[in-house]
Formats: C-alpha cells, structure tokens, sequence
C-alpha cells in the first residue's frame, strides 16, 4: 500500500497512550496508517479527511502464513467507511489499518 510514497515527509498525527496515526502521501494522496499497541481496543478519530469515504484495509492478511497468500488483491480484509466532517472514526483491535481516501 505504501509503496511509492513519499518517505522524506511522513506527518505525525498521534502517539500517544498506545494509539499511532502517521500520515504518508502518495503520489500527492493520502495514506494514513494507524495502529494500537493497548491490550484493548481503542476509538480514535482521523481528521482532515477530504473525501466522503475512505477504504480501510488491514495490514496483516487472512492467513495463517504468508505463503499461503495467492492473491494479494484480496488477501487483506477491506472495509468501506463513511466520513462526517472531514473526520473519520474508527475503532483499532491488534491489527494495524491503512486508511486510503476514495
């Protein structure tokens, strides 16, 4: 997902009481990965969003191996998401998420 961005301009957005969001640019879009290292789920909110959905996709695939994985197309989980005011909330488990502007 990452691939091509823009490496030298990574935006912090959080870090803090277990909850990451960076925010990285790809080819003048958007990425924001994000990421909760509590042992409990964890609510954040993503602002700035110019977009009124966004597709999250999980960063680990549906698998128990990553050689088991045929199709990297759909190996990851993706979900659509509606945003409200620029601003996109979204509950992280253990898996960290790539937040892609539609």
């Amino acid at each position: 997902v990452l691939e091509g961005s823009d490496w030298d301009n990574i935006e912090t957005i959080q870090e803090k009481d277990g909850g990451y969001i960076y925010k990285f640019l790809k080819n003048g879009k958007p990425i924001w990965v994000a990421w909760n290292d509590n042992d409990t789920e964890k609510q954040i909110t993503i602002s700035g969003i110019n977009s009124s959905s966004v597709k999250i996709t999980e960063a680990v695939p549906n698998y128990e191996s990553g050689k088991e994985v045929k199709n990297y197309d759909t190996a990851f989980k993706t979900e659509a998401k509606q945003v409200s005011d620029n601003k996109l909330m979204i509950t992280l488990g253990e898996t960290p998420v790539f937040v892609e502007g539609n």
